[in-house]
């Protein structure tokens, strides 16, 4: 087998050489003079009393888990380095300039996002996690960050778990996980089990117990809490996405939509609709909202002296990430774009989601061909 050799030596400035201790690890800030980046490095380093060859793998495990993952609001690990003979390793992972949640909920008169939607991001989070087969087994204030910017980061993946171990119900690391802080238990804790469910009830308790510190009284989906915070975990939502579906329905019934807005998402719509004649075999609908802002925005600023948008592939490439087939004689007028942007762009960001989900929904209806039903 060939190998692929890089030169292991490489230098890092220390900026900060403690910015806190884990379970399995201590962490520091660092500078990479190649590329003038701050990161955060975590060294293997278990708690007095914890054997470092006994859980080298388990921060290993550690590196694996992160790797997996892929989301806005998960911290992302950029490098690490093992050395196994000796027990020593470091993670490079993603600086975060901000402070834990608590932190955030004691300013909370001073910061621009609400509770609601500091929760909904928890809850995309943990969705993520939990669909690429991971628990997180840790979940207390300090792992939780919220960043400069009000961006959640979950942090701290070195007591988390592959969802397929079999080894759940005989947990090795029982004993360490977290509860000084918890009020209230899942009942699966007498059991010694814990699943992606007491991930959920964790989250909750922990997000109630802050509101009720903070005294923060604008949270509006305390049934979903409750919900979350059963101690039965049969009676829990059955996984984080019924959480997000619940949540997008809650703020669906929450909406004011006028006429004056069903006119402008209908014509806008329909315009585009009417232009597209079939998908051509696997075709993706973008669903990314600052994508498809940006790419309106671009076709916009290209068409601003027109009265209709001169190429209509550059305006559906917008929407549609795949082949189709459209109608090259009908016409866009650039004020229903424009009108559509400009009406967007002002809407809430839980609005302009919930837009973003119908136009989904809309263009799914489009017939769908294959290959093999069209004509040579």
């Amino acid at each position: 087998m060939d190998y692929v050799e890089f030169t292991p030596i490489k230098g890092y400035e220390v900026i900060k050489d403690n910015l806190g201790s884990g379970s399995f690890g201590k962490t520091i800030l660092i500078r990479d003079p190649s590329i003038d980046e701050i990161f955060v490095c975590k060294k293997y380093n278990p708690q007095t009393g914890l054997k470092k060859s006994e859980f080298f793998d388990t921060f290993k495990r550690e590196i694996k888990l992160m790797y997996k993952i892929n989301h806005p609001n998960v911290v992302r690990v950029y490098n690490y380095y093992l050395y196994d003979s000796a027990f020593i390793g470091y993670i490079i992972m993603e600086y975060i300039d901000g402070e834990s949640i608590e932190q955030w909920f004691k300013k909370y008169l001073l910061k621009e996002k609400s509770s609601n939607e500091i929760f909904r991001q928890l809850i995309e989070a943990f969705n993520c996690i939990e669909k690429s087969g991971i628990i997180h087994r840790d979940i207390r204030e300090s792992n939780i960050l919220v960043s400069n910017d009000e961006e959640v980061k979950i942090i701290d993946f070195g007591l988390g778990k592959n969802l397929n171990d079999k080894k759940l119900s005989t947990d090795s690391f029982n004993r360490l996980i977290n509860r000084r802080q918890m009020v209230k238990f899942p009942n699966e804790f007498s059991e010694g089990k814990y699943t992606s469910k007491t991930d959920m009830f964790c989250i909750a308790e922990m997000f109630e117990r802050l509101l009720k510190k903070y005294k923060i009284n604008d949270f509006k989906h305390e049934y979903i809490l409750q919900k979350m915070l059963n101690p039965d975990p049969y009676k829990r939502y059955s996984c984080f996405n019924e959480i997000l579906i619940s949540l997008d329905r809650k703020e669906f019934l929450q909406l004011n939509i006028s006429n004056d807005d069903k006119r402008i998402y209908n014509l806008f719509i329909s315009s585009v609709m009417n232009c597209i004649s079939t998908f051509v075999g696997k075709t993706e609908i973008e669903e990314n909202l600052t994508t498809f802002l940006n790419g309106l925005k671009c076709n916009l600023e290209a068409n601003c002296f027109n009265y209709h948008i001169e190429n209509i592939p550059n305006l559906l490439n917008v929407f549609i990430k795949g082949q189709y087939r459209y109608y090259k004689q009908r016409e866009i007028e650039v004020k229903t774009v424009q009108d559509f942007y400009d009406w967007l762009i002002d809407k809430e960001e839980n609005y302009q989601n919930i837009v973003m989900k119908n136009i989904v929904n809309r263009l799914s209806s489009i017939e769908v061909k294959y290959e093999d039903d069209l004509p040579f």
